[in-house]
């Protein structure tokens, strides 16, 4: 049976070209995945795995891992990856790292709490950005509602 390619895909924005990792998914892992994705605009980084095996062990996780770690480092010195989006990918691998230990976490959980963790993260920079008044409705409102999120993923998965 042939290798079986992954893609990891960097958006910088929405209106720009995707960067293609090139990340070789070998025949023994496929299980693991048929596509990874990480997009990333200006204020939010979404990292998504479709199609992940629940009975995925920890050598796994680490050499996928280890796979993206070295392909972004190797990208952010040649196309001049900012730090922050470096970073950004980084604490991802780490939230990577805990759903791996929870073996029987769900993929749609995973997108959940991703989702979840950029809402939080984007009602923090509004909180910085914004009047006091205008932070306590955002921060109601994203706490509440998360429907933006969601049409965000459904984007994105479509």
């Amino acid at each position: 049976m042939a290798d079986v390619w992954g893609e990891v895909v960097i958006r910088m924005r929405p209106s720009e070209p995707t960067i293609n990792l090139g990340i070789l998914v070998p025949t023994a892992l496929s299980r693991l995945c048929k596509t990874v994705l990480i997009i990333v605009t200006k204020s939010w980084l979404l990292f998504y795995m479709m199609n992940i095996s629940e009975d995925i062990t920890s050598e796994d996780c680490e050499k996928i891992k280890e796979k993206l770690r070295c392909r972004l480092r190797s990208i952010s010195t040649h196309n001049s990856m900012s730090k922050k989006v470096y970073n950004k990918a980084n604490k991802l691998l780490g939230e990577l790292d805990q759903f791996f230990q929870s073996k029987r976490v769900k993929v749609k959980n995973l997108m959940r709490n991703v989702i979840d963790n950029i809402a939080n993260d984007e009602a923090s920079i509004e909180k910085n950005t914004s009047s006091e008044d205008n932070n306590n409705i955002n921060q109601k409102h994203n706490v509440n509602d998360n429907h933006w999120s969601n049409e965000r993923a459904n984007l994105i998965l479509t």
